[in-house]
């Protein structure tokens, strides 16, 4: 058995030892063996399809387009062409172009194998003639061939990879293409004792000119115009296949261009979309960011242009423009100024930032990890009486601006995971790879999320959301270095859902828990869970109807003031999109001393309202904003009352669709409990108008099974999916 390592040589193996000085058949790949260019069958259904968002996929491919013209007429080598696709694979796990391949032989190189080549092969193999596939193709694409029909060996083009497997673009020697295919056959005949003088080869191209002369017997396979006039003048063998797809003969022949060759027409179909990325991707490099004012600092650096160069933020770019007015954000410059002094990019992801919570980032203990705090802000675009940093509402969201940033971070610092992937399925769906993300990645679960909400249970009853959560948390932690958590409760959360095994670092105890600050401090898990329900709308749409909303709140009041107690009820209405809502606003207009629409007032009031309310009245059913309506009621020790309308709680009493869980510790479950039976019992039949008015929603437009879905959740219910 011989092996050769050469030049630009991925690998060679042989399946059986051989005489010495026995004849060999050496195939080129693309254009000779298959009927296509298997490196533009990767460029269309691989690289554009899955890795368009990569800067240099882009530059690569468009590179190729304007090269492929220049090189078939001969005026550049075969080798520029060669060294500009291997650019395009730059930033890209070398495991994922194994796995593309294998996908793309199977899917379409296969079906497009010359039938007649094939048979070619066998009769050299049944002469005991080795069978050699020699291709300035990358070994990732060959290689599905090589194994599939048995070759004894096969030389191709290798790919460079840094230590973490990643491509850089570049050969790992090189190209297999001209002089250098020539020498390769050479080295390799000397090395397992081949007579070429007796030996086979067959090529399409004229840049395989030296490939053909080294050995007796060239044969040209649907030669180019070049390559077929030297074959004629020099009598060698010439064969014209049928197209695998067609079965029409190949035009590329008798002295005509490749006008029956589609690869042209292919090319400029991937030029005019390559062209609109690029443009994109010109726009992004070159916008430039606002200029802001900052106080200064002892020992900080304040340099907009080079800060912004380290500090890579994702999303709609928040940290572009940070306002601040008292100075008090020194933790946040102390990242941007240990970045820079540690040459770091660092990666600050805060998606869908609304008007709740700022991060604040600060090296732990100079140890080179960074840690992620929340921070409550007013607005979004103002900032609180404590000075902290907010962000800018108005810079647009750019995906390929998104893309370049994680691919060139270094680290990536992630307040919020389950917002984080949320905003990657809406932003990039289908491109997305956790796999092109910086060398760490530190992870944040807020502890008082842990108890109250199972992370990693699904928010909706929507099985797309659930199941991307999960692929995209998983898929992330795979390429984690280290978790950074805030508590050993959180790593063992961490660990039972995910089954994540690597190091996991706990931050000092000298760092603030902001999760854990109290309701005077004007935070609650509101803020974040209210974020994330934005979300949910948006792929969802609205699920609550205003005429059914309307129906409830009609049967309600009119049940209380039949019996009389409507003088003497307060009521904090909440619903699962107050925004779009607007008959509840109208209806608390008409009835200003009993009814509280939430969505009217700021943070800092709803507190006093619910103290000041005898109940909480929750129209739907979405879970993200009936955990916000709980912990809010819990804090302010106020009842719940929730009424699930059939727009959305049709998903509750479905079987193929998971259910939601809502889980509270049992003693606050049990605390709830006790006082909705008490405010029941004085509210006069309250209850019995609820579900009066959700029973005349739609009476008569539903099957028996799902009547469920108009039924008030009954006080046990609630109890029961409370507790989990």
């Amino acid at each position: 058995m011989c092996n050769h390592q050469g030049v630009g040589v991925a690998t060679a193996t042989t399946s059986a030892d051989h005489q010495k000085g026995a004849a060999a058949a050496f195939f080129d790949f693309d254009k000779t063996l298959v009927a296509k260019d298997s490196q533009l069958l990767e460029g269309q259904d691989v690289l554009l399809a899955r890795h368009l968002t990569n800067p240099c996929v882009i530059a690569g491919l468009l590179g190729c387009f304007m090269l492929e013209p220049i090189v078939n007429r001969g005026w550049a080598n075969a080798d520029l062409l060669g060294r500009m696709y291997l650019s395009s694979y730059r930033g890209i796990r070398h495991t994922s172009l194994i796995e593309s391949a294998r996908w793309l032989y199977h899917k379409r190189i296969k079906l497009m194998v010359y039938r007649e080549m094939i048979e070619i092969l066998n009769d050299h193999r049944r002469k005991g003639h080795m069978i050699i596939i020699v291709s300035a193709t990358s070994e990732h694409l060959l290689k599905p061939f090589a194994e599939d029909f048995n070759v004894d060996a096969w030389l191709a083009t290798s790919i460079q990879c840094d230590q973490h497997g990643i491509c850089t673009g570049r050969p790992a020697g090189s190209i297999l293409c001209g002089v250098e295919k020539a020498k390769a056959i050479q080295e390799l005949a000397e090395e397992c004792s081949i007579d070429l003088s007796s030996s086979w080869a067959y090529s399409d191209h004229h840049e395989d000119l030296a490939f053909l002369q080294s050995v007796g017997n060239p044969v040209a396979i649907n030669p180019t115009p070049k390559l077929q006039q030297i074959a004629q003048e020099e009598q060698w063998e010439m064969k014209f296949l049928q197209l695998p797809e067609t079965g029409k003969v190949s035009s590329d022949h008798a002295g005509n261009p490749r006008k029956g060759d589609r690869r042209g027409h292919q090319w400029l179909k991937m030029f005019l979309v390559l062209s609109l990325m690029a443009a994109s991707a010109l726009r992004a490099f070159t916008a430039q960011p606002e200029l802001y004012s900052a106080p200064e600092t002892p020992g900080v650096t304040h340099n907009k242009g080079s800060t912004m160069q380290r500090l890579c933020v994702i999303s709609s770019e928040p940290l572009t423009y940070v306002q601040t007015v008292s100075g008090s954000i020194v933790a946040y410059r102390q990242l941007i100024a240990g970045a820079l002094a540690r040459g770091t990019n660092v990666l600050v992801v805060e998606p869908l930032l609304r008007d709740e919570v700022v991060p604040i980032a600060f090296p732990n203990n100079g140890t080179g990890s960074l840690e992620i705090l929340r921070l409550p802000v007013q607005k979004s675009n103002e900032l609180d009486r404590g000075g902290l940093a907010a962000f800018d509402p108005r810079a647009f969201r750019n995906e390929m601006r998104q893309h370049i940033l994680i691919f060139g971070a270094d680290v990536i610092l992630i307040p919020d995971p389950i917002v984080l992937m949320a905003d990657m399925m809406m932003i990039a769906p289908g491109h997305y790879e956790a796999r092109e993300l910086g060398a760490a990645l530190v992870y944040d679960i807020h502890t008082n999320l842990v108890d109250l909400i199972p992370m990693f249970n699904p928010w909706t009853g929507l099985p797309l959301v659930q199941r991307a959560l999960h692929w995209l948390h998983k898929e992330m932690l795979k390429y984690a270095n280290t978790v950074l958590v805030i508590s050993e409760q959180q790593e063992k959360h961490l660990r039972d859902e995910t089954g994540y095994k690597g190091p996991v670092q706990i931050a000092p105890a000298g760092v603030p828990n902001m999760c854990a600050t109290t309701r005077s401090q004007n935070f609650s898990p509101s803020t974040i869970i209210g974020s994330h329900c934005e979300v949910t709308f948006t792929w969802v749409g609205r699920l609550a109807k205003e005429k059914h909303i309307r129906e409830i709140l009609d049967a309600m009041a009119r049940l209380l003031k039949d019996n009389g107690s409507w003088q003497n009820t307060c009521l904090a209405v909440a619903g699962p999109d107050q925004g779009e809502l607007s008959v509840l606003q109208h209806y608390v207009r008409e009835h200003p001393k009993n009814i509280f629409y939430m969505g009217t007032l700021e943070q800092s009031e709803v507190g006093t309202l619910l103290q000041a309310s005898d109940a909480m009245l929750f129209v739907g059913g979405v879970i993200e904003t009936l955990a916000r309506v709980v912990t809010d009621a819990l804090s302010c020790h106020t009842p719940v009352i929730a009424v699930a309308t059939p727009q959305s709680s049709w998903w509750q009493n479905r079987e193929d669709l998971p259910h939601v869980d809502l889980t509270v510790s049992s003693d606050a479950a049990k605390e709830l409990k006790d006082r909705m039976v008490a405010f029941t019992t004085n509210a006069g039949g309250l209850r019995d108008a609820l579900v009066a008015g959700a029973a005349h929603s739609a009476p008569n437009q539903i099957s028996e099974k799902e009547a469920i879905a108009h039924k008030l959740m009954t006080l046990d219910s609630v109890y029961d999916g409370l507790s989990g």
